[in-house]
């Protein structure tokens, strides 16, 4: 089984963000949408239905069974349970529009669904660049107990200051954090592989810092903030993600 993911009709929507990529690849929370998808479903076989110049770095799906997803929403626990349960020719409808489909790609069309059933909960769906910022912390939240599920954090500096539940922090492998104060009482913190929090930061979370990322120097930072992978930032910082 392959997924393939489709900018459907939001393409558009989120110009000029997906001018350079599909709406997958997009960063919210710790996670692409196309990272997330993966890890809910443990499929690794990944293909795209964008636009045509893109295709070209962004692969199209091969020819066979596939699981469609329009993938710029966050399932809950019946509604994966429903995606994962669906068979050949079935869907998963939302607002009258195919959000998932168990279809084969051989002769695409979803003509061939031959069962539709309507997604009775009211689910978040990313319609919109000021979503991926305004639902940010709900995003970070989702990823940390998909992210996290079965690891151990590294410890705390004792160099640094800490507010809240230890179980809202957590430290990858190789992460440096010394001399900062971090409170976990306002949103979990994400501390990716090889990141790192430089001296006298101040940090509120919620807070994805993703992997080889790094906090400058005395820096101030608010939740709902994402700082994706090989990235860099200082000063004030209040709600911002950045794909990486």
């Amino acid at each position: 089984m392959q997924l393939v993911f489709s900018d459907a009709q939001y393409w558009e929507d989120f110009l000029p963000l997906t001018f350079t990529k599909p709406i997958a690849e997009m960063r919210m929370g710790i996670l692409t949408f196309s990272e997330r998808w993966k890890r809910l479903l443990d499929i690794d076989e990944v293909f795209y239905i964008t636009e045509n110049y893109l295709q070209d770095k962004f692969k199209k799906p091969e020819t066979k069974q596939s699981l469609f997803i329009v993938p710029n929403f966050f399932p809950s626990d019946e509604v994966l349970k429903q995606i994962k349960d669906l068979q050949p020719g079935e869907a998963l409808v939302y607002d009258n529009e195919v959000l998932v489909a168990n279809i084969n790609m051989d002769n695409f069309s979803l003509n061939q669904i031959s069962k539709m059933t309507d997604i009775a909960e009211k689910l978040l769906f990313i319609e919109k660049p000021t979503d991926i910022f305004s639902h940010n912390d709900f995003a970070i939240n989702f990823d940390f107990e998909l992210v996290t599920k079965g690891k151990t954090s590294q410890e705390l500096s004792s160099t640094n200051g800490f507010i809240g539940e230890k179980e809202n922090l957590f430290i990858e492998e190789g992460a440096t954090i010394e001399f900062s104060t971090l409170n976990c009482k306002t949103g979990k913190i994400y501390v990716g592989k090889n990141a790192e929090i430089m001296e006298g930061s101040n940090i509120r979370g919620s807070l994805a810092l993703c992997e080889d990322s790094k906090i400058n120097l005395g820096t101030k930072l608010y939740g709902g903030t994402t700082i994706g992978p090989h990235s860099k930032v200082g000063g004030e910082v209040n709600n911002i993600v950045i794909f990486g």
